[in-house]
Order: structure tokens, then C-alpha cells, then sequence
């Protein structure tokens, strides 16, 4: 439906964002009879996880192409609730390599404490005389075994402050660091100083102890999930508005009333979900509100881009065909690299080989880092800088992480306005990492806006259905 028709009209809930969340959420709520208005600040929803051509090739540049659902999968459960035509396949195996070693380890699909301390030793260039092996697998394995309802709540625990509490010796810490920084892609120094207990072990238990499904969507997640769930929210009393900016949430006597496009619109709704990253939150309102504060402060000091490049190679110099972390003990670096032609075969239609590089960490000069991965490869790779064809680099702020660093996050209800609700990846309460904790955001954001009177609602969810 063109956004022109139907600008007047009131709605159940508005939902800000047409990403995972927000089409999760808006889907979800549609599926359950609330009239709902989506809000895509781009002419396609879900612009942030396409893919881009490249030479009749189809490359992901903006996240890692796997999908990891700890915890029970939401996108999934809400792919089957709504009947979705959504295709997943499941991810190759990851194998670690050394830099400058040119070989790689297979990890097991489900790895036992001694196995996990084996890829540590592999990994570190620690003496192997100061490793007191038998503190590294005692530590490990209390990590492994805390519950997973008990795991997400320790959002909050500092890795550091946990490791007090186990008494875990130094280096001890520094191995297990290490294992949590090969899987986000930073380095080993900052998973210690900024992530929480849940941020390190759901990582290491979703990669490494076979507790998540790791899946590729099909052809990609915008295609494959986003564009799916807009359709239905369309065919079941929705509006989905594309290429419409947010300028502000109105508010009215500390109650939301609707929102305000940049062209002067305005659309009203019973409430407001808020479904985009949460630096992007303040330009929404004159005052921030208060329970924003502390989160977005916490959130601004975890300083982290994110460098994708998808390169078509003019001939094969690459030897693997699982997901290949490349640990860099130089630096303390940690590489993905992806056989993209591997793990999503659909995207490429000849042969010639398509792979992703990947780097996170601390903002640097772009053409550094691209340099920096092309070496990295080099080395893997003998032969990768001359085999170079075309290639679609992007770079932007990390925050597909953000559920993993300790500290306050945004709640799911605002308490200071009334019917205001947050359901983006960041907030409270956490439960998984990328799209699983956006779509599990979204999904139980709907649930709980669900509770509550709506005035075109064809039926209401019940108590034993809200989180």
C-alpha cells in the first residue's frame, strides 16, 4: 500500500525500523490483530543485511552471512508461527588457523572442555610452563555449565568480575578472553575490559559447544526474512511505509501520540515501538528520556567498526571450504574469512570463487584495515593480492554486539512515557546475539505491546503468552 493512502488514519502500534526487529515485531503484531504501521527509512526494508552484486555474484558486506540463535531461535519460531516461505540452510563447520602457519584446525561441531583448552593452547604463544591447564579447564567448564536462562541475565556481570569470583589465575583469563575474541572478531583485550559474562560464553557456547544453531538464510536475510514478514504484515491490515524518515516521537502529557516524518506527516498510534539502533534514539525526541541515559553512555564508549570486504577472485587461490577464523598473534587481531560461494552457493552462479573478509575492533583508517585483511589473506593464501577482481567494501559502527558488553541496557518499556516501547537488538532483556536478540527483541517487544487494549484489535493475547 502507498504510504500517501492511509496517512490520516490511526493505528495500533507504529514500529520504527524495518529491520530484523522491527519486521519481527510488526509481523508478530499483525499476526495477532493489531493494526500496524512499519516505517522503513529506506525504500527496501531490511537495507542494513542485503546483499550487493558484484558481477552477477551476490555478496553480504554489512554482517557475517551466518546466523547464530542461541537460546531457541526466534526468527525461526516466528518464521513458522506466521508460515513463512523462509529457507535456511546450515552453516559449514569453522576451522582456526594461526597467522603464518597455513594450517587450519577443524573445531568439533560439539567441543568438550579439554578440546576448547587444546584450541587455546593452539591459539596463544604462551609458555606452556605458566598455563596451569588444570585452572583453564576447572574455569571453562563452570563457564559452560551455567544455565542458559541464569546466563542471559548476567548481561549486566563483568567477564573480569566473574573471573574474581571463580578465582581464576591470570592466565587463565587471558586464554579464555581469547576464545570469546576469535568468535566476535576483536581483540582479546577488549572482550576483557568491556564484555559481560553472557557476551563471552554465548559466543564460545553457540560456536564451540553446539548450544545454537548457526544457519545461512536464503538468498539473504533481507530477502529470505525481512521482505517475507513485510508482505505479511501487508496482507493482514498493515501499512508498511517506505523511504520515510523519523524526525520525532510526539509526546503528549508523558504519553506517546505518534510520530512525525521529516516532510511535516504525522501519523498517530496507541503506541510506539522503537526498532533502530540505539544511538539513533535522541534525534527522536527534544528531551532524552532518563532511562536512555546510562545505556547510550555505556554503548558510546564501546568504540567499534566493523570492515567487510566481499572480493571476486579472477582465479582460485582459495584452498578451504569451512568458516575460517584467522587469529593474528601479532597483533591480537582476529580475521573471519568466508567462502561465500561455499556457504551460499545460490548467490554465485559460475565458479569462480567469492569470499568475505571481515574485521572488527577499534575505529582505524579504512585503507589500513583493507590493506591489513589483503596481507592477512596473502599469507593464508599464496597468491590472494594478484587474484583480486572486483570487490564491495563497507564499514560501519559494530553494533550487533552491543548485548554483549556489561552494563545497563535499554528496557523494553519506557518508564517515564507512557506506551513508548523499545524493541530493538540492545535492549533488556537479552537473550541472544545479532539477529537472534533482534528477533527475540522484537518478538517478545509485540508480546508485551500486545497485552494492552488496542482499539482495532480482533482478539488479545492472553497472560501465559506475555514474557
Amino acid at each position: 500500500m502507498d504510504h500517501h493512502d492511509s496517512e490520516h488514519e490511526d493505528y495500533d502500534v507504529i514500529v520504527v525500523g524495518a529491520g530484523t526487529s522491527g519486521a519481527v515485531c510488526a509481523g508478530t503484531l499483525a499476526s495477532r490483530g493489531a493494526r500496524v504501521l512499519l516505517i522503513s527509512e529506506t525504500a527496501t526494508p531490511g537495507y542494513n543485511v542485503r546483499c550487493v552484486p558484484l558481477d552477477g555474484h551476490l555478496a553480504y558486506i554489512q554482517q557475517p552471512p551466518w546466523h547464530m540463535s542461541w537460546g531457541g531461535g526466534h526468527w525461526a519460531r516466528v518464521a513458522r508461527e506466521l508460515n513463512l516461505p523462509v529457507r535456511a540452510h546450515a552453516a559449514p563447520p569453522i576451522s582456526v588457523m594461526v597467522r603464518g602457519s597455513r594450517r587450519s584446525t577443524r573445531m568439533p561441531l560439539i567441543a568438550s572442555t579439554t578440546e576448547l583448552c587444546e584450541l587455546l593452547f593452539h591459539l596463544t604463544e604462551m609458555p606452556r610452563e605458566i598455563l596451569d591447564r588444570g585452572d583453564t579447564e576447572r574455569v571453562l567448564r563452570a563457564g559452560l555449565a551455567i544455565p542458559p536462562g541464569q546466563l542471559c541475565k548476567m548481561h549486566d556481570v563483568g567477564l573480569e568480575q566473574w573471573f574474581d569470583r571463580q578465582q581464576a589465575d591470570q592466565p587463565t583469563r587471558l586464554v579464555i578472553e581469547l576464545l570469546a575474541a576469535v568468535v566476535a572478531g576483536v581483540s582479546s583485550e577488549r572482550i576483557g575490559k568491556t564484555f559481560s559474562v553472557f557476551g563471552a560464553f554465548a559466543l564460545i557456547r553457540t560456536c564451540f559447544a553446539g548450544e545454537g544453531i548457526i544457519s545461512v538464510i536464503e538468498p539473504d536475510i533481507q530477502r529470505g526474512l525481512i521482505q517475507p514478514l513485510t508482505n505479511y504484515v501487508q496482507e493482514h491490515g498493515g501499512v508498511v511505509w517506505r523511504g520515510t524518515k523519523v524526525q520525532r516521537v510526539l509526546v503528549e502529557r508523558e504519553a506517546v501520540r505518534g510520530v512525525q516524518m521529516t516532510d511535516g506527516r504525522t501519523a498517530t498510534a496507541s503506541h510506539v515501538a522503537l526498532a533502530v539502533g540505539n544511538q539513533r534514539i535522541p534525534a527522536f525526541f527534544t528531551e532524552l528520556p532518563a532511562e536512555l541515559c546510562e545505556p547510550l553512555r555505556k554503548e558510546a564508549a564501546f568504540e567499534h567498526d566493523q570492515v567487510t570486504i566481499a572480493t571476486l577472485l579472477t582465479r582460485p587461490v582459495v584452498d578451504v571450504t569451512d568458516k575460517l577464523l584467522i587469529h593474528d598473534p601479532a597483533t591480537g587481531a582476529n580475521v573471519w574469512f568466508v567462502p561465500l560461494n561455499v556457504v551460499a552457493p545460490w548467490n554465485s552462479p559460475d565458479a569462480r570463487q567469492l569470499c568475505l573478509q571481515w574485521w572488527g575492533g577499534p575505529a582505524r583508517g579504512h585503507n589500513a584495515v583493507v590493506n591489513y585483511l589483503d596481507d592477512v589473506c596473502e599469507d593464508a593464501f599464496p597468491g590472494w593480492k594478484a587474484a583480486v577482481g572486483q570487490r564491495a567494501p563497507a564499514a560501519r559502527r559494530y553494533h550487533w554486539l552491543n548485548s554483549c558488553y556489561a552494563g545497563a541496557k535499554v528496557p523494553r518499556r519506557s518508564p517515564t512515557i507512557e506506551r513508548l516501547w523499545y524493541v530493538g537488538e540492545s535492549t533488556e532483556p537479552v537473550a541472544g546475539i545479532a539477529t537472534e536478540q533482534a528477533a527475540f527483541a522484537g518478538y517478545h517487544g509485540a508480546l508485551a505491546i500486545g497485552a494492552h487494549p488496542m482499539p482495532s484489535r480482533r482478539r488479545r493475547l492472553t497472560g501465559r503468552d506475555i514474557p
